[in-house]
């Protein structure tokens, strides 16, 4: 992982990154091509690749079982590295440029990837496409790296099985793989983010996304939190990015506050849980102890009743401070700023307590240097939302144009303001790794924000997520992944309104204090009206969201987590915000459904039986087609409650992603159609199913299995 390091002879190698080579002899074979690696030198790739080790090879007979891993191992490390390396240059790879000299005190030497760069911009087949000297020679190329990368990746998940599933014959396999994997996957994600960053559009050009094997991603996640990281930030990372920000995060020792996230778990950040009751707004010093100062609440109700935007105004005569309220109409651009910040942070508090006055000046002087801003004039909640429930629903039925009107949206938290002077990879970082990144209402604030600007160290950044600066090349799949997630923080459609399933996969990796707020705080950025969800609440109030919305994407009934129990949105998720579990990417489904007071109505396609099923959650089905296709079916939701079904919503495109792979689906409990035109039958959904495919060997000896066609049918689930 050294080539993560932009001076990477400085890296040590350090026991915790140090991946050992397991000494097979690579350079006693003539350069092959990636695919016929093993064949060439005699190895069965079939047996490996299915865990019959001592048959994978002639020379494996003859040992010790331990022997035999090891050497399976060995042969999966150079295959993977060197072969993979060799393949896509189409030349000899001198492996001593990647296996240090020194033998270390366990008996091994290092594999490190120091020259990884150069060694490829000295190819003359990977010099085709980073110098654009021939197009056609280039393609080739291209397509020839991405062939052996989609074969590498298969590799990959088929060894990845075995640390999962560890082999009682071969108890050592599963570490060793754990020993190496890691350096691999590092290897093909640096090689695919520096093709894709000059072929971006290939088709074939892709890598899936996975974490490292389980006690290698353990043990990371560890160190990583002992630098200061937060479990729920490290989790919201590690789904988003890739396993070379990751490692990048370790390897470059970018740390955070420590004893700060001590009490946080990767399903929660407890510190930016607020509890109101106990809550202290705070000073810009701790020493300070300068008066709060709030804003005349008159003039506030006044500008709130007439539909207008209350911004801050701060006037100093004769040392003394007051704060003045200048309206701004919703329909026209209005020259003040508007902040985003965390209450975490300290600077959270309502209009009729105020803030500090330190905290004010701060907050006018900040708003005086952003271009477009007349007369340091700002808007913050803090100041301009009202305790009284009457008048907060008036501020928030605003909210959102009074972020789409400000001139600027400026950002202020505690971890992007340490970050300094940097490389542009470390600008996304502090952003990305913010805790004002996995808040709920900061989502909308930076989405409608015309623009979008950060209060770093050394001054403020401005994200213009169309004119990010070009990555360097050690660090494109890291500057590649970070971009990604910065380019979905503003809204990027003509109408300046985003889909729900785009909205789902931002808000799965995000949190608030308070859940009722869930759907006031993304109303705006779905051009929805919030003063009719604030005429509700609880589940009234997600019930009237989905009826706003109307059509919504099939997957909506996949998504994890508990549902709502009203009749009619029992299919409808209590929350779109984090949930773990399978199936948190299934929104985005080919086929839309229509939200109605009686139900969700919709063509499903999907699995039918001929009779009912009765199971519990964590006992496997089988399911049958005549002829055809068998399943292996087991529910996933956190339940120990029985449940019925005689047919399975399919997610996704169906049965064509089961092919070879397991699928989510949702069991449904059919009943009589309620008098609605075209309603074959009405439906509960009673649990959330992993299917994959099953194997005639699995299905001839799993007894019992259940006959089912595959239909496509008019349902209204409730």
């Amino acid at each position: 992982m050294e080539h993560l390091l932009r001076k990477p002879n400085i890296f040590k190698f350090d026991d915790a990154f140090r991946t050992r080579w397991l000494g097979f002899d690579h350079s006693a074979f003539s350069p092959t091509s990636f695919a016929d690696y093993t064949t060439e030198r005699g190895w069965d790739k079939e047996r490996l690749l299915d865990g019959d080790l001592a048959g994978a090879h002639p020379s494996q007979q003859a040992k010790t079982r331990k022997d035999i891993a090891l050497s399976a191992a060995a042969m999966v490390q150079s295959w993977l590295y060197f072969g993979f390396l060799e393949g896509i240059c189409q030349e000899r790879v001198d492996t001593t440029s990647f296996i240090s000299a020194n033998i270390e005190a366990d008996g091994y030497r290092t594999l490190h990837s120091n020259e990884l760069f150069d060694i490829l911009k000295s190819s003359n087949a990977i010099a085709t496409f980073l110098e654009h000297h021939d197009h056609a020679q280039a393609k080739v190329a291209f397509d020839l790296l991405a062939g052996d990368l989609l074969a590498a990746n298969e590799v990959c998940n088929r060894v990845l099985k075995f640390t999962f599933h560890p082999s009682l014959e071969y108890p050592e396999w599963a570490p060793l793989l754990e020993s190496i994997l890691p350096s691999i996957l590092l290897m093909l994600e640096a090689i695919e983010g520096m093709a894709k960053r000059f072929y971006p559009t290939h088709p074939r050009l892709r890598l899936d996304r996975r974490h490292f094997p389980p006690d290698a991603q353990r043990k990371r996640l560890e160190r990583l939190t002992r630098l200061g990281w937060c479990p729920f930030t490290l989790d919201r990372l590690s789904r988003t990015t890739n396993n070379s920000v990751m490692s990048w995060i370790e390897v470059a020792q970018f740390k955070r506050e420590t004893n700060r996230h001590t009490s946080c778990e990767s399903s929660q950040c407890r510190l930016y849980q607020i509890d109101p009751n106990s809550y202290q707004t705070k000073h810009v010093s701790p020493t300070c102890k300068c008066s709060f100062q709030s804003p005349n609440l008159d003039v506030l109700q006044f500008s709130l009743r007439k539909g207008k935007v209350p911004a801050i105004t701060v006037i100093t005569e004769e040392s003394q401070l007051r704060l003045d309220i200048t309206t701004f109409d919703v329909g026209k651009r209005g020259s003040y700023v508007a902040f985003s910040h965390v209450w975490a942070d300290g600077l959270g508090s309502v209009s009729e307590v105020g803030l500090p006055e330190c905290q004010i000046k701060r907050l006018a002087t900040m708003a005086s240097v952003i271009p477009g801003c007349k007369r340091s004039c700002f808007w913050i909640d803090s100041l301009c939302i009202p305790r009284r429930k009457d008048l907060r629903q008036q501020a928030i039925t605003l909210m959102a144009k009074t972020y789409s009107t400000a001139t600027a949206v400026v950002v202020l938290d505690r971890e992007i303001q340490m970050a300094g002077a940097a490389s542009s990879e470390e600008i996304f970082l502090s952003i990305c790794g913010s805790g004002w990144m996995g808040r709920l209402w900061t989502y909308q604030e930076a989405a409608l924000a015309r623009r979008l600007v950060f209060k770093m160290k050394d001054g403020l950044y401005e994200l213009i997520p169309s004119q990010l600066p070009p990555p360097t090349l050690p660090l494109i799949t890291i500057w590649t992944h970070l971009a990604k997630q910065l380019r979905k923080l503003t809204t990027e459609s003509d109408s300046g309104v985003q889909t729900i399933s785009s909205v789902q996969a931002t808000l799965a990796s995000r949190q608030t204090s308070k859940p009722d707020d869930e759907t006031l705080a993304i109303s705006g950025i779905l051009g929805l009206d919030a003063s009719i969800l604030q005429q509700h609440e609880s589940e009234a109030r997600k019930a009237t969201f989905w009826k706003l919305l109307r059509s919504v994407p099939q997957g909506v009934i996949h998504l994890p987590g508990r549902k709502l129990t009203l009749n009619g949105f029992r299919w409808a998720p209590q929350t779109l915000m984090y949930q773990p579990g399978h199936g948190s990417n299934t929104m985005f489904h080919p086929d839309e459904a229509i939200c109605t007071d009686d139900g969700l109505i919709g063509d499903f396609e999907g699995l039918f039986l001929k009779n009912t099923v009765k199971t519990r959650p964590d006992s496997r089905i089988y399911l049958h087609q005549e002829g055809g296709s068998g399943y292996e079916v087991i529910g996933v939701d956190d339940s120990n409650l029985d449940f019925a079904f005689d047919a399975i919503v399919l997610a996704g495109k169906g049965l064509q992603e089961l092919v070879g792979r397991e699928g989510i689906g949702t069991a449904i409990l059919l009943t009589k159609p309620a008098l609605r035109e075209r309603v074959e039958y009405c439906g509960e959904c009673t649990q959330r199913l992993l299917i994959r495919s099953a194997s005639p060997d699995t299905m001839r000896g799993a007894g019992k299995s259940f006959e089912v066609t595959v239909q496509r049918r008019h349902l209204c689930l409730t």
